[in-house]
């Protein structure tokens, strides 16, 4: 029986590239390397854009490696960057849902988190444990490599882990979808100032494929965005899809 590490190992690089992302002095390059393996120039309105464009069969293991050589590693849908679930240990634990439908299909062998991988799933999490309001907190470098050190902390329970991913999610996952997100978290590494609210990386995630065609449909470039969301463009003509 294949384990959990071999079929994560099997996933974990795409084209060649290692799909990993350092907080550390390389910390643009890397995530500029994945950026790049995920993604495809499209040209629309005379213009390119680097846009998702693999299906929901396609699945990545993608490794963040921070700290002292620590490692948080997500099982990421990458047709639009869902992460489905995370490998700790030899243990995967996926969310409720078609996360874990499709972990299982991948041959993992999965531990149920009680609650769905969607931002709103998440936060009624939070709610409901009656933890802090994460969009109200100001965005810093310890928040971020705490909330990543207690998600791969296998003693405490996914219930209580909903803060950490909410923090962890906005500030990389979103950070590759947004060039505005991920320049704010390279300031951070760099011990620059940072006045940013998780707030502010929210409100850019539930509109991320809004203004991505929004960019295109007008032929300009959006400086917030990393990699755009086309899916309702048409690949051929460029148009809008009804």
């Amino acid at each position: 029986m294949t384990s959990n590490t071999d079929i994560f190992k099997g996933i974990s690089t795409l084209h060649g590239e290692v799909l990993e992302i350092r907080l550390d002095n390389d910390f643009q390059f890397s995530l500029d390397g994945f950026r790049k393996a995920t993604s495809r120039i499209r040209y629309i309105n005379n213009e390119t854009y680097p846009a998702v464009y693999l299906s929901e069969n396609d699945f990545g293991g993608l490794t963040i490696t921070f700290g002292d050589n620590k490692k948080l590693q997500l099982i990421i849908n990458l047709e639009f960057y869902y992460v489905y679930g995370f490998l700790i240990g030899n243990d995967v634990y996926g969310f409720q849902g078609e996360g874990i439908t499709a972990l299982e299909k991948l041959g993992f062998n999965v531990t149920p988190i009680s609650y769905g991988d969607g931002y709103s799933d998440i936060r009624r999490q939070s709610q409901k444990e009656h933890l802090p309001d994460v969009t109200t907190m100001k965005v810093r470098l310890s928040t971020l490599l705490t909330s990543m050190e207690n998600i791969i902390n296998p003693t405490i329970s996914f219930d209580q882990k909903s803060n950490d991913i909410l923090v962890t999610f906005w500030s990389l996952i979103e950070g590759i979808r947004f060039a505005k997100i991920s320049n704010t978290i390279g300031d951070l590494l760099e011990n620059q100032p940072v006045t940013a609210i998780y707030d502010d990386f929210y409100k850019l995630a539930v509109i991320w494929a809004k203004l991505s065609v929004a960019a295109a449909d007008k032929g300009i470039l959006n400086p917030d965005i990393a990699v755009y969301e086309l899916h309702r463009i048409h690949r051929h003509t460029g148009e809008l899809k009804s």
